[in-house]
Order: structure tokens, then C-alpha cells, then sequence
């Protein structure tokens, strides 16, 4: 005779096993997947002999129609209002005589990189000179904004 507990492990095994027979014989399907399976089916019946056309494609052709009709009324060339193509002031020397007649033309300025003059400029950014200072015994360069900084001095109209 078998004690209570073996009878009920017993079963609980049998039972999981049964269920992994029939699992693997049918999947279930509950209520809105079964509901959506129709609905398909019923667009499918309804619109056999239309090509189908997912939204992903629909758009994929618009944007190559539209790249299309704009090369073909613009064309690869930009054109101004008169017809001829427009100037590229980067590549004449008029241009860049120009820009050295400006009071603030710098020949060989310090900086290559606007980023780099950007990020220097921040007031709590420390460039590489100043990172260096924590090796050397020397101080580090002073910060231009602390240079430069002139409190004004306020008038009081009381």
C-alpha cells in the first residue's frame, strides 16, 4: 500500500505528461488569436485578386517616386533664379581675400577645430595644459574667463 503522498506525486507526474502529449499535439489557441485568425482569413477571401501591398512598400514607392520627380524638375545641379548655376564662394580667392580684410582675421589661428575652441571656452573645461599642471610643479595657465571678468559696479537709485 502506497502512502498518501507517493499516490499524489503519482498523479501530478501522470498528469504533467498527459499534458505535454496533448500540448504537443494542439496548441491552444485562446479567444482573440482564434478571433484574429478569422478576421484574417476574411481579408484574405475578400481581397484575393488585389495585389497586396504592405504600408512599408506603399511608402518605399512614394519616396522613390518623389526622389524621382525631384531630380527630374531639379536636376543635379542647382540653379539660381536666373537660370545659371549658382556660386561656390568657398572655392574662389575673391572670397577668401574678403574674409582676410575683416578685423578679426587670424592668419594661423589656434584652433583647427571648432569643437575643440568650443570645448576649450566652457569655464568649467579643463584643456590638456591644465590636466598636465597635476603632474608638473608649475601652475597651470590661468582660465581666460577669470581673466577677464570685471565686476560693474551698481548704482543704487534708493
Amino acid at each position: 500500500m502506497r502512502t498518501k503522498t507517493q499516490l499524489e506525486e503519482q498523479r501530478k507526474h501522470e498528469n504533467f505528461v498527459e499534458l505535454k502529449k496533448t500540448d504537443a499535439k494542439e496548441k491552444h489557441k485562446d479567444a482573440m488569436a482564434r478571433l484574429k485568425e478569422r478576421e484574417e482569413a476574411q481579408m484574405r477571401l475578400a481581397y484575393k485578386d488585389k495585389d497586396g501591398k504592405t504600408k512599408k512598400a506603399i511608402e518605399e514607392r512614394r519616396k522613390q517616386e518623389m526622389h524621382e520627380s525631384n531630380v527630374r524638375l531639379f536636376g543635379r545641379q542647382t540653379i539660381g533664379v536666373h537660370g545659371c548655376e549658382l556660386p561656390k564662394f568657398s572655392n574662389q580667392q575673391e572670397s577668401r581675400e574678403w574674409w582676410k580684410k575683416k578685423f578679426e582675421y587670424v592668419q594661423n589661428p589656434n584652433y583647427q577645430s571648432a569643437k575643440q575652441l568650443k570645448q576649450d571656452r566652457k569655464f568649467w573645461a579643463k584643456n590638456d595644459l591644465m590636466y598636465l599642471s597635476d603632474t608638473n610643479f608649475e601652475p597651470g595657465p590661468e582660465d581666460d574667463f577669470k581673466q577677464t571678468f570685471v565686476k560693474k559696479d551698481r548704482k543704487n537709485s534708493v
